[in-house]
């Protein structure tokens, strides 16, 4: 999608792939971890993990996030991604869960949103998106640099989810 905007290529990104890679960092270092991940609009992705992981370790000490999401199977000229940096928090609502297990459609599992909300082994984590970037592919193709550029994420989700729901 060479001539299309940052906010098509964006949304994109978003449909095509259901992992993102998030970066934490905590009294040990910096730490990545692949995980599959929800979209939840407006501006927010989750996921369910372990609270003893290290990146649910980092989460409870250090909010501060940042991640990416890309097609690892893409050539280097054909490769999009969503870089993003923001803030995550644990999710203990009941509602709350419910409503993200909800959004891939169908009724959540009552036993398995009780366990996230009351187990303390496990938790529901939401990213929440505070900026994110989209390669600037016409800074690459004219002068070789390698940039990217803002994209409006509310929009981006929106768009995304009103496809799924």
């Amino acid at each position: 999608m060479p001539n299309a905007s940052a906010h098509d290529r964006a949304c994109e990104v978003l449909r095509r792939n259901k992992y993102l890679v998030l970066a934490t960092d905590d009294e040990h270092g910096p730490w990545a971890a692949a995980l599959a991940f929800t979209l939840v609009p407006p501006r927010a992705f989750c996921f369910v993990s372990q609270t003893a992981s290290r990146h649910g370790s980092a989460i409870a000490g250090h909010r501060r996030i940042a991640g990416v999401i890309f097609d690892s199977t893409a050539s280097a000229e054909e490769v999009e991604s969503i870089q993003f940096a923001g803030s995550a928090r644990v999710v203990k609502d009941v509602d709350r869960i419910a409503m993200v297990l909800g959004l891939g459609g169908g009724k959540p599992d009552k036993a398995e949103v009780e366990r996230i909300a009351h187990d303390p082994s496990v938790a529901m984590y939401e990213l929440t998106v505070e900026e994110a970037h989209v390669l600037d592919q016409a800074a690459w193709i004219e002068r070789g640099v390698d940039a990217r550029e803002p994209v409006d994420f509310d929009a981006v989700a929106e768009v995304v989810s009103g496809e799924h729901g």
